[in-house]
C-alpha cells in the first residue's frame, strides 16, 4: 500500500509515551580521563562545569605532577622543580585549585600547600610561619575561597606544636589570608578535612586520651563528640544543609560508615551484605546527601555510594562502561558525578575516570510517510549545553515499536536542561530544550520530515540527483539505495520523488 501524505498527528504520537520505560534508580558510566602516555593517574577533586584536578606520572620518570582536566582535555599545572610528589586535591566553581607540593630537606620529605588558577603560574599558599619544615596540606576549598587542611611545625603564641593541626584561611587572591590553627588544646591534634558554601567545615579533634573526635568549625569550634557505641570518630566531609559523612570505630573493630545531620544525630550507615567483617570507610558526601567511599578487608577494595538508606557497590552500578571497573573513588560533585582511579581491564593499569549518572529520555517519533515499519530505522542524538551549544553527549540507536511511529529510549550521562538534537534515517531533524534529571527520566515526542536521501539535513537538488540514481530500483537489486527507498515499500518509485517534492528546500532544526 502506497502513501503520499502523512496522517500522523502529534496526539498519536504522544500516545506512545504511555509505554515509556523509567530509568533505574541508579546508573552510572565510565569515563576514562585524557591520559596521553602516562604510566599512571588519579583524579581527586571536581567541580559542578565538571572541571576535574588529580596528578598523573609521565614516562621515565617517579615524579607525579599535578593536572586539569577541562573541556577533555589533560592541562599540567606548573610545579617547583625540586619537588617530587606534587598533586591537586580540589577544585572550587571559580576555578581556583589547591594541592601539595612536596620536596626532601636534610633527608625529609615535607608537603607545602599550593594553589592554582587555571592558565596562572603556580601559585604557592604561604605557610603559617617561614619555617622550611612545616607541613601544609590543604584539603578542601569552596566558591568563597575558604582553604581547610592540616598542618605541622607552627607556633601558636610562644608554644611550638609538632602535632598537626587544622587550620583554614581565607585566599585574599592571589595572597593567602591566614585565619589560623584551630588549637584545641596543647596536646591535641586535629584537621579540618571539608567546607561547605556557607563556610562551616568539618574535620577531628584528639581527646586527653588521643581518641578523635567529630568537631565543626565556622566561627568557634563545635565538639560533636563520638558516636554511641564507638571509641573514635572524624569526619570526612560535610554538605550545605551540615549533614556530614563520618568514619567511627570501636577499638578491635572493623571501622564503620557513620551519616550526622541535625535532626537525626548520628546514624550508623549499612554495611554490604556478608561483609560485616569489612571496615567501610566514607570519603565524602555531597549536597542531596549521597555518601561515597569504600568497603576493606581480605585483599577486597570495593567502592561504595550511599543512597537513601541503602549501601550499593559501585560497580554493580555501572552499563555501558566498555569494560572499565572502579577502582577507588575520591570525591562526588552536586550532580553526582564522582570521580576517582579505574581499570579497563583487570591487568591493565588504571588510570583517573569520571564516573556520571545515566538520564533516560523516551522520544515518541512518527516517521512521515513510510510505511517500513519503524522498528530498526536509526537514529542519531545530541545533548547539547543550552546557552553554548557544546556537544555534551551523543547517542546513537535504533526505533522501536510498529507503524510509523517509533520509539527511541536513550540513556544519557547529559544533566539538567539541555538541547536536544534528533536526527532519524532520511527524516529531517529536530532540536527541542528538555530537562533531565539526575537518575530520573524524561518523554517529549514529534512528528519528522521525509526525504533526506543524501543526510544532509536538508531536502534539496542533491537529493533529487541520488534518488534519480536508484529510481526503478528494488531492493536485492543493482543501484537500490536504501535511502532513497523514502516510503519504506523496497522499491524507489514516483512516490518516492512526491514525497521529496512535497518536502523540497526544507532543512531540520538548528
Amino acid at each position: 500500500m502506497k502513501i503520499q501524505k502523512s496522517n500522523l498527528t502529534l496526539l498519536s504520537v504522544a500516545a506512545l509515551l504511555s509505554i515509556a520505560a523509567t530509568a533505574p534508580a541508579l546508573e552510572f558510566e565510565v569515563k576514562p580521563l585524557t591520559h596521553g602516555n602516562a604510566t599512571g593517574s588519579e583524579a581527586y577533586g571536581l567541580n559542578e562545569q565538571g572541571e576535574i584536578v588529580g596528578a598523573m606520572v609521565l614516562p621515565g620518570s617517579s615524579r607525579s605532577y599535578p593536572v586539569l582536566w577541562k573541556n577533555g582535555l589533560a592541562f599540567l599545572l606548573p610545579a617547583p622543580q625540586d619537588s617530587q610528589f606534587n598533586r591537586a586535591t580540589a577544585i572550587n566553581n571559580d576555578g581556583k585549585i589547591i594541592g601539595t607540593t612536596q620536596k626532601v630537606i636534610n633527608s625529609v620529605t615535607y608537603s607545602r600547600g599550593a594553589v592554582w588558577e587555571a592558565g596562572s603560574p603556580l601559585m604557592p599558599i604561604q605557610a603559617f610561619l617561614s619555617q622550611s619544615a612545616a607541613n601544609i596540606v590543604p584539603l578542601a576549598i569552596n566558591d568563597s575561597d575558604q582553604v581547610v587542611g592540616w598542618g605541622t611545625h607552627a607556633i601558636s603564641g610562644t608554644l611550638i606544636l609538632d602535632n598537626p593541626q587544622g587550620f583554614r584561611w581565607t585566599i585574599g587572591w592571589p595572597n593567602p589570608v591566614n585565619i589560623g590553627f584551630l588549637v584545641t588544646n596543647d596536646t591535641a591534634e586535629s584537621s579540618l578535612v571539608s567546607v561547605n558554601s556557607f563556610g562551616t567545615a568539618a574535620g577531628y579533634s584528639t581527646d586527653a586520651n588521643g581518641n578523635r573526635r567529630v568537631i565543626r568549625h565556622k566561627n568557634n569550634i563545635q565538639d560533636l563528640g563520638i558516636p554511641a557505641g564507638y571509641t573514635t570518630a572524624q569526619a570526612s566531609g560535610i554538605n550545605a544543609s551540615t549533614a556530614m559523612s563520618v568514619n567511627a570505630r570501636l577499638v578491635g573493630q572493623p571501622w564503620r560508615a557513620v551519616r550526622w545531620d541535625l535532626f537525626d544525630g548520628y546514624q550508623t550507615l549499612p554495611t554490604l551484605a556478608g561483609k560485616n567483617s569489612y571496615s567501610h570507610l566514607s570519603v565524602g558526601i555531597n549536597d542531596q546527601g549521597t555518601i561515597i567511599g569504600h568497603a576493606t578487608g581480605n585483599a577486597e577494595f570495593i567502592p561504595l555510594l550511599w543512597s537513601d538508606g541503602a549501601v550499593h557497590p559501585i560497580n554493580t552500578l555501572l552499563t555501558n562502561s566498555n569494560g572499565w571497573t572502579v577502582s577507588e573513588v575520591n570525591d562526588i560533585n552536586e550532580r553526582g558525578q564522582m570521580v576517582g582511579f579505574g581499570k579497563p581491564n583487570p591487568s591493565a593499569p588504571g588510570q583517573a575516570i569520571l564516573i556520571s549518572p545515566v538520564q533516560s529520555l523516551t522520544y515518541a517519533v512518527g516517521l512521515s510517510d513510510y510505511v517500513g515499519g519503524a522498528h530498526g530505522v536509526p537514529y542519531t542524538v545530541e545533548f547539547r549545553d543550552p546557552n553554548t551549544n557544546q556537544v555534551l553527549d551523543t547517542r546513537q540507536g535504533t526505533l522501536s515499536g510498529g507503524g510509523s511511529v517509533g520509539v527511541a529510549t536513550i540513556k544519557t550521562t547529559a544533566q539538567g536542561t539541555v538541547k536536544v538534537r534528533f536526527k532519524a534515517w532520511h527524516w529531517l531533524s529536530r532540536v527541542f530544550t528538555i530537562t533531565l534529571p539526575a537518575h530520573g527520566s524524561a518523554s517529549s515526542s514529534t512528528i519528522v520530515f521525509n526525504g533526506d536521501v543524501d543526510g544532509d539535513d536538508e531536502v534539496t537538488i542533491f537529493d533529487y540527483i541520488d534518488l534519480s540514481a536508484a529510481f526503478d530500483t528494488s531492493s536485492g537489486e543493482a543501484n537500490f539505495s536504501a535511502d532513497a527507498d523514502l516510503d519504506g515499500d523496497g522499491s524507489v518509485t514516483i512516490f518516492d520523488y512526491i514525497i521529496l517534492s512535497n518536502n523540497f528546500d526544507k532543512a531540520g532544526d538548528l
